[in-house]
């Protein structure tokens, strides 16, 4: 009887397991850079790009026991999170992350700069982000950005 209730126990733990997990896919890429000017270190930052992908089954096999998954179709979500030590002293006073769909990855063009971030669109237009906030490029659209600033004093 104790091996019966212990059997099922475990049945039932493994399939609350294996239908409450979403499968992913994550690769991690960090790039940390100083900026100098006249061989002095004028700032420091550290881009780290996270891209997640959702994995989805194909709609071809959705009522079959062995589904395939669809590589391809799924969405990938890219995050970069950036972190700026504009005073050089070891600890990182800003975390800008940024969230939007791989897509438009080349459309995503910034250039890191002591108080923030700069983009460039393929217009030439810029636009500076360094107040504190969360803020929403191109809302309502497909291509839409999600952008975090915050402060931080994680040292490094």
């Amino acid at each position: 009887m104790k091996n019966i209730l212990v059997t099922v126990f475990v049945a039932l733990c493994a399939s609350f397991i294996a239908t409450g997990q979403q499968i992913k896919d994550k690769s991690t890429e960090t790039v940390t850079k100083e900026v100098m000017q006249d061989g002095k270190k004028v700032f420091e930052y550290k881009v780290i790009t996270e891209e997640i992908k959702n994995l989805q089954f194909k709609k071809e096999d959705a009522n079959d026991t062995n589904q395939e998954l669809d590589l391809d179709g799924s969405p990938t979500k890219i995050i970069k999170t950036v972190w700026i030590d504009k005073d050089v002293d070891g600890v990182y006073d800003k975390k800008i992350t940024l969230t939007y769909n791989s897509e438009y990855d080349a459309d995503m063009e910034f250039e890191t700069i002591a108080d923030g971030i700069v983009f460039t669109n393929h217009q030439g237009q810029t636009q500076m982000i360094t107040d504190l906030g969360f803020y929403v490029m191109n809302a309502s659209q497909d291509d839409e950005v999600y952008i975090n600033v915050d402060t931080t004093s994680v040292t490094y």
